[in-house]
């Protein structure tokens, strides 16, 4: 981190301290509900989302803020408090809601791995962040937002032919069309039914049966988007097709969290790594978190400073714990502790 960034930092968190302090007090304030009205469908306001994507920032820019100060506990709060910002979102039977939720967990991970690249944890400390790693996971998310998903698309397809063309079309040649295509909405409609209905069912599944769940329904809707046979489905499907996979991937990272802590753990009691996963579970880790990706344990491996645990990624092949660079396709999904 240059100088000018700290100090961009430092003058950003003691800003808004007593927002920071706010934010602190609500991570712990229990369970909550965000004033939407589902009822508006298309037409529902949000604007919550947006306020807790920047309020999770600012939490992590403290954590940043407090790990240059050597303040590792305080740290380490801001961490899991941005983790409970992403979990109020658990409930939300919307898409965008569980989109924000990933994006905050998976910030949250790079945020421990930079305190742990840093720092030795104490016992108490690490108790703390694993159980914030591992109430993160939010395995119905996704299912409750393809169920919202679907009850807005309906609302979409019980719109006038004008109303529906106006929530697609930036420009009056594409109204047109959405207003032309009126004659082929119930087959449109039927269609969308059909294929939600499998999203649906795709998101009760465990990984990694989820993600070739996800795969096998994604050639029919690639192709109703090339023959924009049913325009409404067009516009709608395709955007759900990569939600599964980038659940998938937060799923990895935080399970990859929550094995990297027990090898913190298993160091902080006998003063050096593991040289396996087999030798923290039980004693450290009840047992070793799967791979969403290929139903395996996930990794570790240990380098000269330090060690990496991964997990396979998309591409499901074993690339020794090979963290993504810009131009590189083989890969691996990696927390790497360097210290």
């Amino acid at each position: 981190m240059t100088a000018d960034t700290k100090q961009a930092i430092a003058g950003l968190v003691t800003e808004n301290q007593p927002a920071i302090e706010l934010l602190h007090k609500a991570a712990v304030s229990g369970k909550c509900r965000y004033q939407i009205d589902l009822k508006k469908g298309v037409n529902m306001e949000l604007p919550h989302l947006a306020g807790l994507r920047d309020s999770g920032r600012l939490l992590l820019l403290n954590a940043a803020f407090n790990l240059e100060q050597g303040k590792v506990e305080a740290s380490l709060q801001s961490i899991t408090d941005t983790l409970g910002a992403a979990l109020s979102l658990e409930d939300e039977p919307l898409l965008l809601s569980q989109l924000v939720r990933i994006a905050l967990e998976k910030l949250s991970v790079s945020a421990l791995e930079r305190v742990l690249s840093q720092h030795g944890l104490e016992e108490k400390q690490i108790a703390i962040a694993a159980s914030a790693f591992r109430n993160a996971e939010c395995p119905m998310g996704l299912h409750r937002a393809f169920v919202g998903e679907r009850c807005t698309g309906i609302n979409l397809f019980q719109m006038s032919p004008q109303n529906r063309a106006a929530v697609f079309s930036k420009t009056s040649e594409g109204a047109a069309r959405f207003k032309d295509n009126a004659q082929s909405v119930d087959g449109d409609f039927l269609f969308f039914l059909r294929i939600m209905e499998s999203e649906t069912e795709v998101t009760k599944l465990p990984y990694p049966k989820r993600l070739q769940a996800a795969k096998d329904v994604r050639p029919e809707i690639i192709r109703s988007a090339k023959e924009q046979k049913y325009l409404v489905s067009a516009q709608l499907l395709p955007a759900f097709g990569s939600v599964v996979e980038k659940d998938a991937e937060n799923v990895a990272l935080l399970r990859a969290a929550r094995t990297a802590l027990a090898v913190e753990r298993f160091r902080f009691a006998n003063r050096k790594l593991p040289e396996n996963l087999d030798s923290i579970a039980p004693s450290f880790l009840d047992a070793i978190p799967v791979d969403p990706f290929d139903g395996k344990s996930i990794r570790f491996k240990k380098l000269a400073k330090g060690y990496v645990v991964y997990s396979v990624g998309k591409d499901t092949q074993d690339n020794g714990g090979k963290e993504k660079g810009d131009s590189e396709t083989d890969y691996d999904l990696t927390l790497t502790v360097e210290r």
